[in-house]
């Protein structure tokens, strides 16, 4: 799961609403204690380098898995955090490697060995307590098996709650975590590097033959408005293979387009990285329905002049769909684009997050900037990133 969540079931149509309208992060990454009071149908996260743009969609992204144990492991391989706590004299296991990582995630990244640490995830203005993740040393508790270094709990809003031993004898991926529940939510990640086709051609195949392919074709359209149809493909996998592979006839699935006027189909690569950013982004709102849709830097590869009808498009399905979105940039045009979506569209909320440093405590602080506000920003030329 790189640029998308293992598929699971949508959660039962509910009225629309936001699922957050606020959050508040403790503990997590550079976060000490992050309050954001309110929250927008549409967000955008914009910011200096190193203030946690992407650390806050990490954190939502905790928060929609309901603390998700494989979710957590893919962060810290995202990051390249797994393999930093050793030297090689020591020659650690795959499985001690990863669970001292946990340390990254917490705020001071204190050893995991000898310091209780915990992040919390929640809404200030929900009764629910939100999200709870600890990592607590074993500190000799009789009740675990030898090579235990510590105990992971996770506890979310609904009052599921799991404690597991992180043992460095045992594998991340098998029973350790086994009895994980599923996420109660609807939603997709998208990285800054997009998804793969296998992934992408996965969220394809769940929305065939409904309006779903409808909003990716107005996606895609955002660039080329002569795409008619789209669809993926079986393609060998045969560059950069031994030849055994290669022979073994290992097959990937690539997206093509039927383009008005041509006969042939048009493989979606041939027609430049925007189409396909789209199509990502396409892909992963109309599966997000009831629930979050989560996207780093999401002008990636976008040239400036299409973004307000990309914005546009995600203010409309959002809403249609009843999705949350969180996105960060950090181009003034993608900010300017935004903000002219936002004020066009007064049936839904954008909402603006500017996250800043403190000069004096280098605390990171929210400030933030609903329709009206970024509408005088704009005109003014202010800077908020």
């Amino acid at each position: 799961m790189t640029a998308q969540e293992e598929a699971t079931p949508p959660p039962p149509a509910s009225a629309p609403g936001l699922l957050l309208d606020s959050l508040h992060i403790q503990g997590f990454r550079g976060f000490r204690d992050l309050p954001i009071p309110r929250l927008g149908r549409v967000n955008l996260v914009v910011g200096q380098n190193n203030v946690g743009k992407t650390a806050l969609l990490e954190a939502l992204r905790l928060y929609a898995s309901n603390g998700s144990p494989s979710v957590i492991w893919e962060m810290l391989e995202a990051r390249s955090e797994i393999g930093l706590n050793f030297t090689p004299s020591q020659n650690p296991n795959e499985t001690e490697e990863r669970i001292l990582a946990l340390r990254y995630l917490f705020y001071g990244r204190n050893d995991i060995r000898s310091n209780t640490q915990s992040i919390e995830i929640k809404s200030d203005n929900s009764e629910t307590e939100g999200l709870l993740i600890e990592v607590a040393p074993n500190n000799g508790q009789k009740d675990y098996v030898d090579g235990t270094i510590g105990i992971l709990k996770i506890q979310n809003d609904v009052g599921i709650y799991g404690q597991y031993a992180l043992n460095k004898n045992l594998p991340l991926n098998g029973s350790l975590f086994n009895d994980m529940r599923e996420s109660s939510y609807s939603y997709r990640y998208v990285s800054s590097r997009g998804m793969s086709n296998r992934e992408a051609a996965t969220l394809w195949d769940s929305i065939v033959m409904t309006s779903g392919e409808d909003e990716v074709i107005s996606a895609l359209s955002v660039i080329a408005q002569n795409v008619r149809r789209i669809n993926f493909v079986e393609q060998h996998i045969t560059r950069g293979l031994s030849s055994a592979w290669a022979q073994s006839g290992l097959r990937d699935r690539i997206p093509v387009v039927k383009i008005e006027g041509v006969d042939s189909v048009l493989p979606l690569g041939s027609m430049g990285e925007g189409m396909g950013r789209l199509l990502d982004i396409a892909l992963a709102l109309v599966s997000s329905a009831n629930g979050f849709f989560i996207i780093d830097e999401i002008d990636t590869g976008l040239h400036y002049t299409v973004q307000p009808d990309m914005w546009r498009l995600i203010f409309a399905v959002a809403r249609r769909l009843n999705v949350q979105v969180f996105a960060t940039t950090h181009s003034w045009d993608c900010m300017e684009a935004f903000t002219k979506a936002a004020v066009e569209d007064t049936a839904s909320d954008g909402m603006l997050i500017s996250l800043r440093r403190r000069r004096d405590t280098g605390v990171i602080h929210a400030v933030l900037f609903d329709e009206e506000e970024l509408g005088i920003v704009t005109d003014e030329q202010i800077e908020v990133r």
